[in-house]
């Protein structure tokens, strides 16, 4: 796959292989991602493509907090998989995108 080269880069070939042995899922350009629509416990890990995370203003603006890019995760997520709390932000994709849905166990 593509985006298997970046991935070993970042984590080494071990955590590599776990990693890409998780369940995948693609996310296509423009679409919103909801928390809820992820399964529970899980910790999203973008293998190819780019997701935007973003607040809105108090005139309904997105005010982007940060891109996350091929192997990179969302904090607010792990934040959130881990401590339940919810963090009024929302997600979309920039571009295609594939994420690995990695286990938090």
């Amino acid at each position: 796959m593509q985006y298997t080269k970046n991935i070993v880069e970042q984590f080494g070939q071990k955590l590599s292989d776990e990693i890409l042995a998780c369940q995948t899922g693609n996310i296509p350009a423009g679409a919103q991602i909801c928390e809820k629509d992820l399964p529970k416990g899980v910790i999203p890990i973008v293998l190819n493509g780019q997701i935007k995370v973003y607040r809105k203003d108090s005139k309904d603006n997105d005010v982007l907090i940060y891109n996350i890019d091929a192997a990179q995760s969302c904090i607010i997520s792990i934040d959130q998989t881990f401590s339940k709390k919810q963090i009024p932000t929302f997600a979309s994709a920039n571009l295609d995108t594939i994420v690995a849905l990695v286990p938090k166990e």
